[in-house]
């Protein structure tokens, strides 16, 4: 039996949303504020809504906000025409013929045998008998507060300030078991079973989490940990593998008591004798007597101390580092929640059991964060043995790219927010393969590409704002100079080197195999490539040869770069001519389901900056031609410092000032020309006027990079 679908409407962000969960694990991933805590919160408040505080007016979707709002600004429409306002979960449980159905087929709606799908709905509802009362109430007491002497209320602060002391009053909580309509995979709105008390729907379903406050401190004293033994204790009560290690301590406790009694009567008996003299105690009716009273948890509580030892002392618990005792802190609350699902064997699990833990990183090195996704599987499935078995989903949410890195990478749950800002959508990344296998065996082997891409090198993709996918090294080393470069120019907005941007490096002229990626997530992208033109020329021999020249040259008629092809190229054939088919004016690509292409679109996710000519000036076929073409006085006055020129090279520069040549033939070694670059500029810069950390503008951002930067800016 597990959990096949879980349905939000209406909560926070979470409006029309729906996850698919995985049988065991799903991991939850997403940029901040994309509703990760709020699944969380969710669930909690509707699963255990007895053991929890109900919702408020800001838990409502911001659209359903104004809508309710609204109902108090003007006048109510007729009942038959309103639409309840409402924040509901619907949870589809699906079972087997493997699975004992004896408790949930209490919430079976119909009898046909192929359906397997029971659809627990739960929803906070304003009916319109509530909306009525609530308006009344509202329109009384802002009268009352608007005849006050001086008042100045409005309306519209009024409305927020009556919300704010609670919507509990008028909104109630229904629960159901929908039926599901199997051969239409849709729900039978009007066939419902009403779930009345809490034992309709006992021992069905479980919800406990791991939040990611764990009050952990290394300050002086701090005992979070010590603390957290009761907890354990607690768990472990009924469990039956430990029934003989807790019937000894009672049995010491009570010989501890007797114990401990006969001294208190020593150490209390003159103050009894005073009570006495006073008439505080009258024989044969009123007496006073101290006694022991020892319990198991209080004697944890303020007992059992967390130490750890080294070099052969007992050390207190806050001289851990924060992440050891985080970890520790996780460690010890699961080790209890998890006793509390497996139960005793007297008791049956409950059907299926939802576990969350949020953000098991905070406060933990990377190595440790390997190790914990790594062995949670295994902690969880060997703690939860029992010869029935337990039914359990567990939902990890997390911000940490070194824990995607080491997950399976099937489990992950991309969570992305929608255009408007106003919603967020789930999204599989079993979708995504789907996606890049529409194309074939090279679309598989895209797809591979690129699940061992992310998890190796650049999870953090999952996790950024923003992202620049650079050709090679020299854009790398230099790109961050760049961006510091345009922040200076430009002051208006933020700068980029303060928003959330990850570099990607070597995929510049490989971003093809990201661009379905890109889109699937959202990501705004700037590709920043080699334009590779060439025309075909002969070799000494007189075979054909592909020259390389710059993208200026009338005989550039070819690209040997795949991706601009990709993006570009109406064709899309390998002979794709660049004058002819490569679409220069349009710089912004995006995918068209419509055509099923990729293609200049205003809007698009991706910017692709390469070399090009403005107004028909020269432009180089690659970043180091256009570096030199553009920044010619630079190389002029330092080239000669540059280890990576060949001298040869750079003195007929001098003679001809030709940037292909010397970019062709004249640089040694790419990377070495980006750190030649760097040194020498800040060597030229660095004066008493001009000190290391505030360099002149001495060369200039080739104007496409420039461009591009300037786009992703601006977003």
């Amino acid at each position: 039996m597990k959990i096949s679908k879980i349905e939000v409407n209406n909560f926070r962000l979470l409006n029309d949303f729906t996850l698919i969960p995985e049988e065991y694990l799903s991991l939850i991933i997403g940029k901040n504020n994309t509703a990760k805590t709020s699944l969380l919160t969710v669930l909690d408040k509707f699963i255990n809504y007895q053991d929890t505080k109900g919702f408020t007016f800001n838990d409502l979707n911001v659209a359903t906000q104004k809508e309710l709002k609204g109902y108090f600004s003007a006048s109510l429409p007729k009942e038959e025409k309103y639409t309840p306002v409402k924040i509901s979960l619907r949870i589809y449980i699906s079972y087997s013929d493997s699975d004992d159905i004896s408790r949930i087929s209490r919430l079976f709606v119909d009898l046909d045998p192929e359906n397997n799908i029971v659809v627990l709905s739960y929803e906070y509802i304003l009916d319109y008998e509530n909306l009525s009362k609530m308006k009344d109430e509202f329109s009384e007491s802002l009268l009352k507060a608007k005849k006050k002497k001086g008042s100045t209320l409005s309306d519209e602060i009024a409305i927020g300030k009556f919300f704010d002391l609670g919507i509990g009053k008028y909104f109630k909580l229904e629960i159901k078991s929908v039926q599901y309509n199997v051969k239409t995979a849709s729900l039978v709105e009007s066939s419902f079973i009403q779930i009345r008390s809490a034992s309709q729907i006992k021992d069905i379903i479980s919800f406990h989490y791991i939040s990611a406050r764990r009050d952990v401190s290394n300050k002086h004293n701090n005992s979070t940990l010590s603390q957290q033994i009761v907890n354990i204790f607690n768990a472990n009560e009924d469990n039956d593998a430990m029934k003989a290690a807790f019937k000894d301590l009672r049995g010491t406790l009570v010989e501890s008591d007797h114990e401990i009694g006969k001294v208190y009567s020593t150490i209390f008996s003159d103050i009894a004798n005073v009570i006495k003299q006073f008439g505080g105690m009258v024989p044969g009716d009123t007496q006073i007597q101290v006694m022991s009273n020892l319990k198991p948890d209080d004697l944890l509580k303020n007992n059992a101390t967390v130490v750890y030892q080294h070099e052969g002392q007992n050390l207190p618990e806050h001289y851990n580092g924060l992440g050891y005792m985080n970890l520790f802190s996780i460690l010890f609350e699961l080790d209890a929640t998890l006793n509390r699902i497996r139960r005793n064997k007297s008791e049956t699990p409950f059907d299926v059991n939802i576990l969350f833990i949020e953000e098991p990183e905070a406060h933990t090195h990377p190595q440790m964060q390997y190790v914990f996704i790594k062995n949670i599987k295994q902690l969880i499935l060997k703690k939860l043995l029992r010869e029935d078995g337990v039914n359990l989903q567990c939902f990890i949410s997390t911000h940490s790219a070194h824990i995607v890195t080491n997950c399976d990478f099937d489990d992950i749950k991309y969570l992305k927010r929608s255009a408007s800002g106003l919603a967020v959508e789930a999204k599989n990344i079993q979708e995504l393969q789907a996606l890049y296998e529409q194309d074939g065996d090279p679309g598989k082997a895209a797809y591979r590409f690129l699940k061992q891409y992310l998890t190796i090198n650049c999870s953090e993709l999952f996790f950024t704002e923003k992202a620049i996918f650079v050709e090679g090294d020299s854009e790398r080393i230099l790109l961050p100079t760049m961006m510091m470069k345009m922040d200076k120019k430009n002051d208006q907005g933020l700068p980029l080197l303060s928003q959330n941007i990850s570099i990607i490096d070597g995929a510049g002229s490989h971003s093809k195999i990201f661009a379905k990626f890109i889109e699937f997530i959202g990501l705004k992208s700037l590709v920043i490539t080699d334009i590779d033109t060439y025309y075909d020329g002969l070799d000494d021999d007189g075979s054909s040869k592909h020259t390389p020249c710059p993208s200026s040259d009338p005989a550039a008629l070819y690209t040997w770069n795949h991706s601009l092809k990709f993006f570009h190229c109406r064709g899309g054939s390998d002979d794709c001519k660049y004058f002819c088919e490569l679409d220069v004016s349009g710089k912004t690509v995006g995918y068209n389901p419509e055509t099923g292409a990729w293609g200049p679109m205003v809007g698009g996710n991706i910017f692709t900056a390469y070399q090009y000519g403005v107004n028909g000036a020269y432009s180089g076929c690659s970043f180091e031609d256009a570096f030199i073409e553009e920044n010619k006085q630079f190389i002029l006055d330092h080239g000669g410092k540059f280890d990576s020129l060949r001298p040869k090279w750079f003195a007929e520069f001098k003679q001809t000032t030709n940037s292909f040549t010397l970019a062709q033939k004249g640089i040694r070694k790419k990377s070495a020309f980006a750190l030649d670059l760097l040194l020498h500029e800040r060597e030229s810069s660095t004066t008493p006027e001009a000190p290391d950390n505030n360099l002149k503008n001495v060369w200039s951002v080739p104007h496409y990079i420039e461009e591009g930067l300037e786009w992703l800016r601006k977003l």
